[in-house]
């Protein structure tokens, strides 16, 4: 976080007296804090600027001032109190000297404002009020002028419960000038233009002015002075205010709204009537900061009603909402909204699994008790992950999720609030009531995933929903830029516009050549239309996204949502482009379909879509293949560059793009790809190949073409080989058949471990660690964790025969049988058991399943990381005749038990070694399944010696044990290590910050580096 702002000891001095204003602390703790800021000052060694060097200084003080011990209420209160203070000040002096806040900053600032209200020191200290524009508020800083306001700095929070307070009263105005820091959520702020009237017709309010009326508190609020009656003195903590008619009539016309996003800020000069629009299941917060020095307007009434009200009185209430509550879901939100942002992000780089990773942590962030009414985020994330599930090419799923969010996200209120009273999840069946119908609450993210749902079904080819589809998106566009007048949203529902535009054009492209593939012909002049209207429609949208272009960085003020709509106007202008090139070929005018190719070519230059830039390549490629320039046409189809040579790295290719997404036009595509040789053994930046994404998507169409494409490919190889050197035919077709199979396996075993361990295992490691922290985890704090993990695995293999096919079972060996064994068993000795699940009639009878009562007693496993030291010509072992490592795993168990877990029982623990749970005959399934085995392990220990980190089988299961640490808290591993101080040598925690480089690691056998380097991927996927 860069910070070149200079804060002076005199700067804090000034804004503690309104933090201590704010809390209500009391003398003592006053008198300690500014000690406490003082003496930071003094006793740095050098000048303290910025807010993180006072900030270390403060706690670098903290435990010393005084005396007082560790732990005192006092002194806690006072350093939270004093960290507050620093986060106003910066705010404060950013403000007025104009600075923005970035968006790094702003989190700095909100942690040290989360860490004051949350803390179980200062928490009671605060107050929460209800604001007569219906918003909670704590004061976090207020300073008086007598009975004006100074400086007052206060956090705003709008739950997602419909209260949104009296209309009547929205539009007001403030004495001093505001600046405002949105947190969380989006919201849109209006400005009017007030003038006075005296015609009753023509007015639209009334003039109101307000009192206050304070709060009782156990603490002295010297801005309530003691008093209980509402006058017009502002007070910090208040019981209501009051709005009285004055009388005076006025016009008010709404000049301008603005729509304000996460990390961004918007001013109100002092005086100006606006009103804040925030949707009432939406959850939104801001840090306000009033600042009199920049502007005050003594004269500046809220406007109400004309008629039939004399006044209006508001109380403060805030419910069940305290201080600290709001700033937990303040933080919830941040890190959902942060998540979805990254899965986003993702998403748009092709990195799917990546962007799975991150929705399955949004999604289990919303299971939080603290998270705000979780019903809408619950709808906006099935709206995400249908999203990322159609770039997987799983249609089905997809527009399962996408149905259940737009019908949840087209509901009022009203049902939501139903729904939540019966703690359940909007399944989209529609309102009971009726209270709400087509049109209502149809915002953005509505327009957006009915968008997808277009798309989806355009890939499925039931092309008449998808044109119902994409002009439900259409339309809905349109009303809500109608609604808007002022143009706040405008722009976000043109960018809905100019997709949709695009879409339909498409669909009536794919509509005329079902019709050419019709043999009566009903109608040529009407299926002509058909291929005109599409032209006309895609060139609407080139247009539009040019146009878009233009305005956007005029119109949005956020660099970083100006940054994201440019990119993505540029690549929808990029598909237009490609989209044409395809009309004008079915026109039979190769140079405009040539020229439109490279146009859209050219625009993907900087696209970090690596997805659009393949497709652009294939289009262009296409065009030229049908103009007969088939070098040309392979060098895209190959992603290659202007030269002709291969990218450093790999690139996502055409045939990749298309497996995706499969279809019957993508299909047809990839067929063009086979028949003109494009080579389908390429890798991309995830060393990922076309015949992966076919079988991730899972349709047995693409994943036919992708493999005779290959089969091709290896053909063209032999070619090309002197006579004398070739194998038979026969031979040859042998090989490339195995060679193929071998792909096939490849590619359906990282289809299956994607499926097991991202969609079934890393949902139960999110619920059960998210509150936890790495390094704190104990195996008896986390067993249940571990029980449920293991039975969601057993019982996926049981209930799945092409999981069972690829994955070993979780096997163990009892601790004592090991025990008694007296050497490191073998698998061919059956000593290792498989975790208790059904029983599947597919299953071998050995190694023997625990069932019943045995199975539940082994509650605790450890996984065991050791070098095969065994080097004797046709050894049996991988231990060496003095049976060290065997020893070695007894002497770290028994640490284990009585050093570091002594409520762990020998009766209770069983070991995971992999020379006898892996069947070392057949050793593939258990050879795939070890990150998965391991994640079910409740800790690893390393036995490591001088050459335990260069073997590469050793480190990559500590990458595996570093990754589950880290990321979900559950997991231990730890170090076995002889360091000369006792015969049985020390467990130590493993180092979770070494970094591990798998490149320059050693195998005994090279041909299994490339079950080392997959392993090592999978390894990255885990957190």
């Amino acid at each position: 976080m860069e910070n070149l702002l200079f804060i002076s000891l005199s700067d804090v001095l000034q804004v503690l007296p309104g933090v201590i204003a704010a809390a209500r602390a009391p003398e003592e703790t006053a008198a300690l804090a500014t000690k406490l800021m003082t003496n930071a000052s003094s006793k740095s060694n050098n000048p303290l600027q910025t807010v993180q060097q006072w900030y270390t200084a403060v706690d670098a003080v903290s435990t010393k001032t005084g005396g007082e011990p560790p732990g005192d209420t006092e002194l806690l209160q006072a350093t939270q109190l004093a960290n507050l203070a620093l986060a106003v000040t910066f705010v404060r002096l950013k403000s007025r000297e104009d600075i923005p806040i970035s968006p790094d900053e702003l989190g700095y600032i909100w942690k040290l404002i989360h860490q004051a209200l949350t803390s179980s020191s200062t928490r009671s200290l605060f107050s929460a009020s209800r604001s007569a524009q219906g918003f909670l508020t704590v004061p976090l800083c207020s300073l008086l002028n007598g009975k004006d306001i100074d400086q007052l700095f206060r956090l705003h929070v709008w739950l997602p419960d419909s209260n949104r307070g009296n209309p009547d009263f929205a539009v007001h105005s403030h004495q001093p000038y505001i600046q405002a820091w949105i947190l969380a959520g989006e919201g849109t702020d209006h400005s009017f233009k007030v003038e006075p009237t005296s015609d009753p017709e023509k007015a639209t309010h009334a003039e109101y002015t307000l009192s206050w009326k304070s709060s009782s508190s156990a603490q002295p609020d010297p801005s309530n002075d003691n008093k209980s009656s509402n006058d017009n003195s502002y007070k910090t903590h208040q019981a209501s205010s009051t709005a009285m008619n004055t009388g005076k009539l006025v016009r008010a016309e709404c000049t301008a709204s603005t729509v304000h996003a996460r990390d961004t800020s918007y001013s109100v000069p002092a005086g100006q009537h606006h009103q804040s629009e925030i949707s009432p299941t939406a959850f939104h917060a801001t840090l306000c900061f009033f600042d009199s020095k920049r502007g005050f307007i003594r004269d500046a009434p809220a406007l109400g009603p004309v008629k039939d009200t004399i006044s209006h009185t508001q109380p403060r209430d805030p419910g069940n909402s305290t201080p600290s509550s709001l700033a937990t879901q303040v933080q919830s939100v941040r890190t959902w909204e942060d998540l979805i942002a990254q899965g986003q992000n993702h998403a748009r780089r092709a990195e799917l699994e990546e962007g799975l990773r991150c929705y399955n942590t949004a999604m289990a962030t919303c299971s939080d008790s603290q998270f705000p009414i979780a019903m809408r985020y619950i709808h906006l994330f099935e709206g995400h992950i249908g999203c990322l599930y159609r770039r997987f090419g799983r249609y089905e799923a997809a527009e399962g999720w996408l149905l259940r969010s737009v019908a949840g996200l087209s509901s009022c209120s009203r049902c939501a609030e139903r729904e939540q009273a019966k703690k359940g999840i909007y399944k989209g069946d529609g309102c009971e009531d009726g209270c709400c119908g087509n049109g209502s609450g149809n915002g953005a993210e509505f327009i957006e995933f009915t968008g997808e749902l277009a798309v989806i079904y355009r890939h499925m080819s039931r092309l008449h929903d998808a044109k119902r589809m994409c002009e439900l998106q259409c339309s809905a566009a349109r009303a809500e830029m109608a609604k808007d007048k002022m143009g706040a949203r405008r722009l976000q529902f043109e960018r809905s516009l100019c997709r949709a535009v695009g879409n339909l054009a498409m669909v009536n492209y794919q509509l005329w050549q079902e019709s050419q593939s019709q043999s009566n012909h009903a109608d040529e002049k009407e299926e002509k239309g058909l291929l005109d209207l599409a032209i006309e429609q895609q060139n609407e949208r080139v247009h539009r996204a040019q146009e878009l272009q233009r305005l956007i960085p005029e119109k949005v003020t956020d660099s970083a949502t100006r940054a994201l709509w440019l990119r993505e106007t540029i690549t929808w202008e990029t598909i237009g482009f490609s989209r044409l090139s395809l009309y004008h070929s079915a026109q039979g005018k190769p140079k405009e379909s040539i020229q439109c190719a490279r146009e859209a070519l050219q625009r993907t230059a900087k696209s970090a879509d690596t997805t659009v830039l393949a497709m652009s390549r294939f289009f262009l490629g296409r065009a030229l293949l049908l103009d007969g320039q088939k070098e040309e046409a392979l060098q895209n189809f190959n992603m290659l560059d202007a030269d002709g040579s291969a990218a450093s790295t790999g690139r996502c290719t055409p045939a990749m793009a298309f497996c995706k997404e499969p279809s019957v036009e993508h299909r047809e595509y990839l067929r063009q790809l086979v028949e003109a040789g494009a080579d389908m053994r390429l890798v991309d930046e995830h060393d990922y190949t076309a015949l992966d994404y076919a079988v991730f998507s899972g349709d047995a169409e693409t994943e036919a073409l992708v493999l005779e494409g290959m089969r091709k490919n290896f053909a063209s190889v032999q070619g090309h080989v002197a006579d004398d050197t070739i194998r038979s035919e026969i031979d040859h077709a042998s090989v490339v058949g195995q060679t193929l199979a071998q792909h096939l396996a490849d590619s359906k075993l990282r289809k299956g471990y994607r499926t097991l361990f991202q969609e079934k295992l890393r949902p139960v490691l999110l619920v059960a660690g998210k509150a936890r922290h790495p390094g704190t985890s104990s195996p008896s704090s986390s067993t249940s964790a571990f029980q449920i993990l293991r039975k969601v695995y057993a019982d996926t293999l049981g209930n799945d025969p092409a999981q069972r096919s690829m994955f070993d079972g979780l096997k163990f060996l009892r601790y004592e049988d090991f025990l008694r064994f007296g050497r490191l068993p073998r698998s061919s000795d059956d000593l290792a058991r498989v975790y208790q699940h059904a029983k599947s009639e597919h299953e071998d009878s050995s190694p023997r399943v625990e069932e019943g009562e045995r199975a539940a007693q082994v509650k605790y496993i450890i996984f065991f990381s050791y070098r095969w030291i065994n080097k004797d010509p046709g050894a049996v072992s991988p231990d060496d005749r003095y049976h060290t490592q065997y020893k070695r795993m007894i002497t770290a168990s028994e640490l284990f038990m009585m050093e570091m877990h002594p409520e762990v029982k020998a009766n209770e623990l069983g070991l995971w070694i992999d020379f006898a749970c892996v069947d070392q005959d057949e050793p593939m399934k258990g050879v795939s399944a070890l990150p998965m085995i391991l994640a079910q392990c409740n800790a690893v220990i390393s036995l490591t010696d001088g050459d335990y980190y260069t073997r590469a089988w050793c480190s990559v299961e500590v990458m595996v044990a570093q990754t589950l640490a880290k990321s979900y808290g559950l997991h231990l591993w730890y170090e076995h290590v002889y360091d000369g101080t006792t015969e049985k040598g020390q467990l130590k925690a493993g180092p979770l910050d070494m970094e591990i480089v798998m490149a320059d690691k050693l195998l005994s056998f090279e041909r299994d580096r490339p079950k080392v380097l997959f392993l090592e991927r999978q390894s990255r996927l885990l957190g």
